[in-house]
């Protein structure tokens, strides 16, 4: 009758890792174990092997050696190649300071040129950083050998979409949603950081999506949102004076990216009219249409001899290709259909022989053969976009779709997928079209119906509408700030709240007026499905960041505009496995699930991220005796800031059932970890045991009293719980108690009585722990948890 050992280990780890990221009182004693985790608050971060955003910027080294990129999954990763492409592994990844949702996302980088040494000494990136607000739109500079942050460089008042360094390396170009270009002389930078830009170059009157210098640093280029590219003279740049030499004027429609023939005598400029135009680098006077595609044009790459231009793709799914074209006919040279989904990134290797590009429904880099469309390497996660989400009807399964088949908004794909939230196992197949719970657009006489419009021409307004007439009540409009469009929609049940998602991670729960009642915060990526459960009371989304969540709408939230964060992420492997995981730390995952994810550890704004898998704490921790004295109190979990702090010991068992009583335990910690009570955990079989006999009965106890009292006081505990599991017969009797630190009181709960049966484990242990948790002198907070059928057991399966 054992447990399975991985639900033990799931729960210990996160236990030992938030004990110590809390530095409580003693934790910085053990040296050893500072050096492996800095007082800091741990994140769980998927690490599947590859990307799980969008890719935003492909960019290889000089030498050709190396592929950068950087993604919305708030990582840069930097790729091994070897010279003909057909070999690539993933060298190292660097982590910056990450908060929740959108914070650490990153949209642009850029790497120096060599140095005279042959070094390429900088790596810069921006987006929506971490930190207070005058932090998040700074342009983070790495040293690109060791990856450590070497400065800050603050001036922007809105994200950073565009990066860019002069040839000679002196000068770093950066340019995003605040409509200016900013020009840093990296000459000047003295410690860590620039607090002012030496020019700001403005005019534009949009965002700008791309920069883009000559081969000689005499001229820049900038692409804008106002359908405009601007070139500006930077031949004087060292005497600080920079000048418009044009705004060229020719697209009818967002300008997206800009490159620089290799000759530095033309620039090339696409966007969303699908069309390339060339303009004169000197002057900027037109030279016509290089090519119109098939496709929005986005990610401009010449090869390096210039006589190939590689184009991207901003406009899928239709049609699904990357063109390459002939300079300077124009003429389609190869059509590239590798990706399934958008492209925003490509880039030339030095040798001109093969290309990356980067995006897809797998977030995949693809390095393939121009001039015959052959795939070398295919670089990725074992993720893919979430394009359908639902509910059963009971609220006991979640389901989900990979597969793109768009039909509506709300309506993208099948359900493939489902996963049971009692049992918590990933099954195949997904739930009936008809039984499953989806988005509701109408609710009664009530409907829900998208306009598009806006600069970008998205589905920006989500109108409320009643009746045959259907007579306009509310309409919610997006803008920048909150996700752009409604991606997917729902009423709830009663029709009393929407729920949207957008672009970005935006996810918001309105009132029926159209007024923010509740912020989710959680996703990184564009929200592609969501559903709320036949109860009204949790809520499913899926996204492209390769995640489902689920969320409680039950609580009663104090203002409008609260922010909550997802009851459970499931991110479900393509082969399969799965992880599943909370906010607090505890998680759940297949037999191998457990190593697609570990923990990032913030160490500041200016420092790289601490990144440390799972199994690596499990190794490190079980090799010290955790009870020794000097080391106890470090062990100890706090989970919030209630008086009342619980020690929760193993339970003593005969030797056949141990797992058993460690089984018990360890949901009595996550209980009362879910119900936001501070527990402290003593390592399991590491505790000395005392036996008596008593009328010819073995009664097995974890400790004696005195000996509960003594660790309870060592780690700072106001009650402990210890107890036993006696098997008689084909019965096991589970006994506890509760001993008040400081009074010495006892108050013990009522025997419990299980069946000895194998196939009952998971579910006896679970029931009896409850049932102790409700017998013994335990303060449960107001508001006690609620869910579907069986699910006051949720927080207590994902902690195994």
């Amino acid at each position: 009758m054992n447990l399975p050992r991985q639900w033990g280990l799931v729960l210990w780890v996160a236990m030992v890792i938030f004990g110590i990221a809390r530095g409580l009182p003693g934790t910085a004693t053990a040296s050893e174990t500072a050096k492996i985790l800095p007082p800091a608050s741990p994140r769980l971060v998927m690490e599947a092997g590859g990307h799980q955003g969008i890719i935003r910027q492909l960019m290889f080294t000089a030498d050709g050696r190396e592929l950068v990129s950087v993604s919305d999954d708030k990582t840069i990763r930097i790729w091994s190649a070897s010279p003909d492409g057909r070999r690539a592994v993933l060298s190292r990844t660097i982590r910056g300071q990450i908060g929740e949702g959108r914070e650490g996302m990153l949209a642009a980088a850029a790497l120096s040129p060599p140095n005279a040494e042959g070094r390429q000494q900088w790596l810069a990136v921006g987006g929506y950083l971490a930190g207070p607000p005058e932090a998040r739109n700074a342009v983070r500079l790495h040293d690109y050998a060791s990856g450590e942050v070497r400065a800050l460089l603050y001036g922007h008042s809105y994200s950073i979409l565009a990066l860019a360094f002069s040839p000679s390396g002196r000068w770093l170009a950066s340019a995003g949603k605040d409509n200016t270009v900013r020009l840093w002389d990296l000459e000047s930078l003295q410690g860590a950081g620039l607090s002012k830009a030496s020019l700001v170059l403005t005019g534009h009157t949009g965002h700008i999506y791309d920069l883009a210098w000559s081969p000689s640093g005499h001229r820049l280029a900038s692409a804008s949102a106002d359908h405009t590219t601007s070139l500006w003279n930077t031949q004087r740049l060292a005497q600080n004076r920079v000048t418009l030499v044009a705004s060229l004027d020719g697209h009818d429609h967002r300008v997206q990216t800009v490159a620089f023939h290799p000759d530095g005598d033309v620039l090339a400029s696409g966007g969303n009219d699908q069309t390339i135009r060339l303009w004169r680098s000197h002057d900027g006077k037109a030279e016509g249409v290089l090519a119109r595609a098939q496709h929005k044009i986005s990610a401009l790459s010449f090869s390096p001899d210039g006589k190939l231009l590689l184009a991207g793709n901003l406009d899928p799914p239709k049609p699904k290709r990357l063109t390459v074209f002939a300079y300077p006919t124009g003429k389609v040279h190869q059509v590239f259909t590798g990706h399934q989904n958008l492209v925003i990134a490509t880039a030339f290797h030095p040798s001109g022989k093969w290309v990356a590009s980067g995006g897809g429904e797998y977030k995949e880099i693809l390095l393939w053969n121009p001039n015959t469309g052959e795939i070398l390497s295919q670089l990725g996660g074992r993720g893919r976009t979430i394009y359908a989400v639902g509910f059963s009807a009971d609220g006991r399964y979640l389901s989900w779709g990979q597969t793109l088949q768009y039909k509506s908004p709300n309506n993208r794909g099948p359900l493939q997928h489902r996963f049971d939230l009692e049992t918590l196992v990933r099954l195949s197949g997904g739930l009936p079209h008809k039984s499953a719970v989806r988005a509701r657009e109408r609710v009664g006489k009530l409907q829900l119906v998208t306009e598009r419009g806006g600069p970008y021409n998205f589905m920006h307004r989500l109108h409320v509408k009643r009746g045959a007439w259907k007579r306009r009540l509310h309409t919610i409009e997006r803008r920048d700030l909150d996700g752009h469009r409604h991606s997917a929609y729902s009423f709830s049940p009663d029709g009393k709240h929407i729920l949207s998602g957008g672009l970005n991670g935006v996810l918001r729960l309105y009132t029926l007026d159209g007024k923010t009642h509740v912020k989710l915060v959680g996703h990184v990526g564009e929200i592609k499905a969501v559903a709320i459960s036949a109860d009204g009371q949790w809520a499913v989304t899926g996204s492209n960041d390769q995640t489902v969540k689920l969320w409680s709408l039950d609580p009663p939230y104090p203002t409008n505009g609260a922010e909550i964060s997802p009851t459970l992420t499931l991110f479900p492997a393509t082969d399969g496995e799965w992880v599943a995981w909370t906010p607090k730390g505890f998680l759940a995952a297949s037999k191998h699930g457990a190593h697609l994810i570990g923990y990032s550890i913030n160490q500041g704004l200016a420092k790289v991220a601490q990144h440390i898998p799972v199994e690596q704490l499990y190794a490190h921790y079980q090799q010290h005796d955790l009870l020794a004295p000097s080391s106890i109190r470090k062990h100890a979990i706090a989970l919030s800031d209630k008086r009342d702090t619980i020690a929760v010991f193993d339970f003593k068992t005969e030797e056949a059932h141990k797992e058993y009583g460690i089984g018990i335990a360890e949901i009595l910690r996550a209980e009362l970890a879910a119900l936001r009570d501070l527990i402290i955990t003593v390592p399991r079989q590491r505790l000395q045991n005392v036996a008596a006999m008593q009328d010819g009965r073995s009664q097995m106890s974890i400790v004696d009293d005195a000996k509960a009292i003594e660790i309870g006081q060592r780690v700072r505990a106001d009650r402990v719980v210890v107890g036993s599991v006696v098997q008689f017969g084909k019965t096991l009797t589970v006994n506890a108690r509760a001993i008040d630190v400081a009074t010495g009181d006892v108050k013990a709960a009522p025997s419990l009585r299980v069946n000895n049966r194998d196939e009952q484990a998971s579910t006896s242990a679970m029931l009896v722990a409850r049932d102790l948790l409700n017998a013994l002198p335990v303060e449960r907070p107001q508001g006690k948890t609620k869910g579907f059928k069986l699910m006051p057991q949720f927080a207590s399966v994902l902690a195994y």
